[in-house]
Order: C-alpha cells, then structure tokens, then sequence
C-alpha cells in the first residue's frame, strides 16, 4: 500500500510539474492574437509556409500543381461510406468533432478562467492530500499492512510529540524514497516497479521542458515584445510566441528568435530521446533478471497454440515434440481440456463444504443467517454424493483424452522440457508449413491462466473478436454525441450563474470534468467488452489490451479531436490522399486550444491526490 501511495504521489507531482511548466511558459498560447486561428489546416489547400510557424502572417499559401481539393461528394465514391458520413454529420450537427466532446478553442476570458480553476483544484487537491494523511493515520487497516508498522517509542515534550506526530504522519514518503528495486520487486513485481520507473521519466522530461521554455524561450519572447512594441500587454501575452512578426524585427533579432527555437526544439528532442533510451536500458536489465529468476515448470514450459486435430491429445503432442527433440528432453505435455461440467460440479463441491463449514462452527443456540435451521447429516452426504460425481467425471474426461474426442480436447496445450535451453530452442522454428499451427509462446502466470478461454476454437475466437470490434466501434461512433448531449444541458445553467468568478469556476471545471467523467467510464465498459467477447490467454492480457484501446480513444477524443474539423471519414480521406499533411494539420490546430488541456491537467492532478484516499476500500472498510 506504500507503493501505491508513491506511485499515485510520483504521478501527481509530474503532472504538476508538467501544469506548471505550461501555465508558466504559455508560449503556446493563442492569446493576444489579432486575428482568430484557423480550426484545422485540413480546410487549406496546398503546402504551409514554413513562416506560418514563426508567427509570420502570410497572405496566401503557395499552391502545387499536383494538389488539388479534395471533393467529398464527387460521383464514384462508395454509397454506403457517404451514407455513413451523412449519418455523422446529422449526429454533430453544427459542431465540429472538439466542440462535441468540449474541447473548446482559446478564448480572451481563458486566463481568468484558467486561473480560477486552478486554484479551486489546488485547494482542492489540498484538502484531499490532507484527508489521506489523517484516514492512514487514523485507519491503518485499510492504508499499510500490518508487517510494515514498526512499533515506535513514546516521546517525551510538546517537541516531541509533534515530531513524533509528523514522523507517523507522513512515515510512508520516506518509506518509499528509500525503498530499494529489490523491495519494489518482492512487493509489487515488474510491472509495479516500470510504473515507479515510468512515473520517474515523466518528472525528468517535465524539468528538461522546463528549463528550455521557462528559461530560455519565455524571456527571449517577452525580450523582443519589449524591443518592437509599446502597447501594454499582459505578461503571458508577451511571455508568448504570438505576435512576434518576422517582418517587424531587426536581423539580428530575426536569426536569434529563429535559431533560438531550432536550437531549443532540436535540444528537447535529444535531450528526450536520451532519457527515454536510459530508461529503456533500465527496464532491460530488470526484464532479463526477471527471467533469469523464473522458477520452474514456468521457465521451461511452452503454451501451444492451434494444435491440428491428430494432436489434440497428452500422448499425441507429447510424441510430436518427442520425436523432435528427444524423448529424454519431454517432462510432460497436456492438453486443455474442455471441463464446462466438471467445473459446475467443483462449484457445488465448494459451496457445500463452505455451507457445512459454517454450520459446524456455529454457536450453539444461535439463529442460522438464512433464516432456518440446515440439517448437517444431508449436506454430508451431499458433500459426498458431489465428490463422487466428480471423481466420476474426472474419469469420462481423462477417457475422452485418451480418445482424442474433439468435443473435450481443444486446440491448446503445455509442453514441459528438462532444460530451459531445450524450452527456448523449441520456442523458435516454425513447425509446419502452414504457420498458424503449432505458436508457440511463453506460458502466462500459472495462478493467472484462463483456462475456459485456451479452450476456445479459432472459430469461436474470431467470432468473439468480429462482436467486439464492433462494440468498439459503435462506442467510436456515439461517445461525441453522447458528452455533446449532456454538454448541451449543463451550458445554459454555468450561463446564467451572474458571479464571474463563479462563472470562469464553472467553465474551466465543468468543461473538462466532464470530458473527464466520461473518459473515466470507458474502461469499465471496454473492460466489459474484452472479458465477454475476446479470448485471454491471462488476467494481464485484459489489462494490456484494456491499455491499447483507452490510449488509442484517448489519443483520438482528447488529442486529435481538435483536427477534425468535418467528420472523421473527411479527414481520414485527406490524410490517407497527402499523409505528410498530418504534421502540419496538428502543428495548426493544437495551439489553438492549448488553454484547454491547461485546465485538463489541472483537473488531473486533482484526480491523482483524490485516488489517494482509495475511497472505495475506505467505504469498504
């Protein structure tokens, strides 16, 4: 539970660091413009000017000869494609696919907006920060275990007290500061350690970005604001980029401002890169010591996959990779066995001897919960009756096996080696010419394999992955509308609030908390999705292809919904015609609504302090 007190705290501080750099800088801001910024350059014919970028204003792109618009509704396009495009376009209505899910442009109101977000969400995260110091405090139970408690000796004096105080207090942030990879690994595994590890990078990139824009480029801006105007300007205004005209400076000061952000954007690349490789050097060394350290049969167990039908069988697919490597090199070779029944009985096995259990340690001349009293003789002998039908089905299956009957054998299996080195010379070739049979892959965490999903046919499978596909993609298509919706109901109410202080609240938390509370749901439903209808080898599977789908939603609803400007099939249909343009299309549009994921990383790191407290253990509790 310290570990995920520091986890949760490490990410906290990045992305309060990650805020503050861009509150700060806010080099990126579109604010002070004279002329509003173009939605997207999706709408732009031709190439950008490279000036465009340096707050040049330019009048006109300049225009190829092989670029022409791209027309949606030319004749020859697919009838059922442009069907569903007039279907999303009736679904967005007016809006474009940013202003469906909140994500609002920049606006002259936003710093005000901006500001006051932030500090209801710094108070907020305040609050919240101090709840969790006093529920660990006063409920251990549910925030460190019992081992980790060291027993402490009474201090004497009002000093004494206090620092004794503070030490129990805030004992779990120096316990995990000093807390040793080893520790991490024992506690929480590899992967907790990688979270620690990945939290850590984000802090260095966080400094190294801040150092270049709070140092280098925010006084140079304000630097040259100060040297070609006289009008007043807010301090993040000249603090900015915009506004600076190449036009208007002086040579020098044209090469300074110019190279000064080669130099500065061509430093944060390296200087990136270079953290992101260390790490990665990192979590090799730790990735081989783990699997030097797997203990057998783990380490010299194959699972392998799409057996053909002549070796659905224990002594048929122990013969097939006998005959290949050996006789001597085979421990043993199983077949998962399609149990639906016997696993029904198991259950009733269990449900009875825990219904026998409770009714033998129960007190005499106390009521029985359920309301009447349970004869323990009957369920006795059930208990009885239920372990022979099991035996008995143990039996018809191991038959089943040796018959190689189809209906209880499926296509999956386990391959057991002498020797590690015969198990990873056995993981490499390809076993038949068709090489979907016989995949061979590392076997999952015997406490955390599925064993109803191995049993699964390929047919059953795809079948599973066409419904869930397709799930996914109707959540894709209705998510928009669905926040624009309840977007549409809470906009009139944050109007009419007359306080403007309320008001510039309401609009920098309401706004991106509720992009926020619907994003929080996916999970819950994607996790849904992938549990009914996708085939798992293992627990962790659900949580890496959990980690695909949300960050691929999240890269689309939150990040690259400020690019379309149409519907998604119109951009997709002029990036898939000029995919070079897809830079230039982000470079556009993104700035325009930097205040935006200001306020969203604000709200963020509000959210990390509140899964501090672990509220649902506490209500638990």
């Amino acid at each position: 539970n310290n570990l995920v007190s520091g986890c949760q705290w490490h990410g906290m501080m990045a992305r309060i660091v990650l805020a503050v750099v861009i509150l700060v800088a806010a080099g990126i801001r579109l604010e002070g413009e004279d002329s509003a910024p173009s939605n997207s350059l999706v709408e732009v014919e031709g190439v950008v000017h490279p000036e465009a970028f340096l707050g040049a204003h330019v009048v006109e792109p300049t225009k190829p000869a092989n670029l022409t618009k791209t027309n949606v509704t030319k004749p020859g396009n697919n009838d059922s494609l442009k069907s569903v495009e007039n279907l999303l376009v009736g679904a967005m209505g007016n809006k474009s696919a940013s202003g469906l899910v909140g994500v609002s442009q920049n606006s002259d109101h936003d710093f005000e907006t901006m500001r006051t977000a932030a500090s209801f969400n710094v108070l907020s995260s305040l609050v919240a920060f101090t709840a969790f110091v006093l529920c660990r405090h006063f409920c251990p139970a549910v925030y460190c275990k019992p081992e980790l408690m060291t027993s402490e000796t009474a201090d004497t004096g009002i000093l004494g007290t206090l620092f004794s105080l503070s030490r129990r207090l805030f004992d779990w942030a120096s316990s995990v500061h000093s807390m040793e990879d080893e520790d991490v690994l024992k506690h929480a595994g590899l992967d907790g350690l990688m979270f620690l590890e990945f939290m850590s990078l984000g802090r260095h990139l966080a400094m190294v970005w801040s150092v270049v824009i709070v140092g280098v480029l925010g006084p140079l801006h304000y630097f040259l604001h100060r040297s070609t105007s006289t009008d007043p300007a807010q301090f993040l205004s000249m603090t900015s980029y915009n506004g600076l005209i190449l036009a208007h400076l002086p040579r020098s000061q044209q090469l300074l401002l110019t190279w000064g952000h080669v130099v500065a954007v061509w430093y944060l690349v390296v200087s990136s890169c270079w953290l992101i490789y260390l790490a990665q050097l990192r979590f090799l060394v730790h990735r081989f010591n783990w699997l030097k350290h797997i203990p057998p049969p783990r380490a010299t167990t194959l699972l392998v996959e799409n057996l053909p039908k002549e070796c659905r069988s224990d002594d048929a697919l122990r013969v097939y990779f006998a005959r290949l490597f050996g006789p001597q090199s085979i421990v043993q070779a199983y077949v998962v066995r399609r149990t639906e029944r016997l696993r029904k009985l198991f259950t009733d096995v269990e449900t009875t001897a825990s219904r026998l259990h409770l009714e033998e340690v129960r007190q005499p001349g106390r009521e029985c919960p359920c309301g009447s009293e349970v004869d323990k003789g009957l369920l006795r002998s059930t208990l009885v009756d239920l372990k022979a039908e099991v035996s008995k089905e143990q039996k018809k299956v191991e038959e089943a096996v040796q018959q190689m009957d189809l209906k209880v054998c499926s296509s999956a299996g386990f391959v057991t080696f002498t020797s590690r080195r015969m198990c990873m010379l056995a993981l490499s070739p390809q076993y038949r010419a068709d090489a979907s049979q016989f995949t061979t892959t590392m076997p999952p965490d015997p406490e955390d394999v599925i064993y109803q999903d191995l049993a699964k046919d390929p047919e059953v499978r795809a079948g599973g992955v066409l419904t869930a596909g397709a799930l996914l993609l109707l959540i894709f298509i209705i998510w928009a509308p669905m926040i624009a919706t309840f977007l549409d109901k809470v906009e009139p109410f944050i109007v009419s609030v007359q306080n403007p202080q309320a008001r510039h609240l309401l609009q920098g938390v309401m706004r991106t908390g509720v992009l926020k509370m619907f994003m929080s749901c996916l999970p819950t439903l994607f996790m849904a999705i992938i549990h009914n209808f996708l085939t798992l080898k293992a627990g962790a599977w659900a949580q890496l292809k959990l980690q695909d789908w949300f960050f691929a939603f999240q890269l689309v609803f939150i990040l690259l919904v400020t690019t379309i400007v149409g519907t998604v099939l119109n951009v997709l249909e002029k990036l898939l015609a000029h995919p070079g343009e897809v830079v230039y299309i982000l470079a556009d549009a993104l700035p325009g609504f930097s205040n935006f994921y200001i306020n969203y990383i604000l709200l963020s790191c509000f959210l990390q302090v509140f899964d501090l407290l672990q509220t649902m253990n506490l209500a638990k509790y």
